[in-house]
């Protein structure tokens, strides 16, 4: 409208090129099974479960989970990682906007219900 391309158009078009690539893996039942693995945890030393550690109850997830989202970032969607603050300011500031706009529909709404 304002010879620009709308703001979420490059989000819309990378998330579409995510979402057609884990296609196969998201549409699939995988099977898969760890007995091996855990037969081998069972048979290291004390010292050698140290030092090979693969024990996935003690995995820090949330850290696995940021690194995948910026490999993913990075590697799949091919952005910079020097545009991350940026980024994270952007987010912030649409989440910010989107509690505002709920919170104003809920009075909008309770304002609605009360005189009704």
């Amino acid at each position: 409208m304002f010879g620009k391309t709308p703001m979420l158009s490059s989000v819309y078009t990378k998330l579409g090129k995510v979402a057609s690539t884990l296609e196969y893996f998201v549409d699939r039942k995988w099977n898969w099974s760890n007995e091996n693995v855990q037969a081998l945890w069972d048979q290291l030393s004390p010292e050698d479960q140290e030092m090979f550690f693969f024990d996935m109850g003690q995995l820090d997830w949330e850290y696995h989970a940021e690194a995948l989202c910026l490999g993913l970032r990075l590697y799949l969607v091919h952005d910079d990682l020097t545009s991350l603050p940026a980024a994270r300011r952007k987010w912030q500031k649409l989440y910010i906007a989107h509690c505002i706009l709920r919170a104003v529909a809920v009075f909008v709404l309770f304002r609605i219900l009360w005189f009704v």
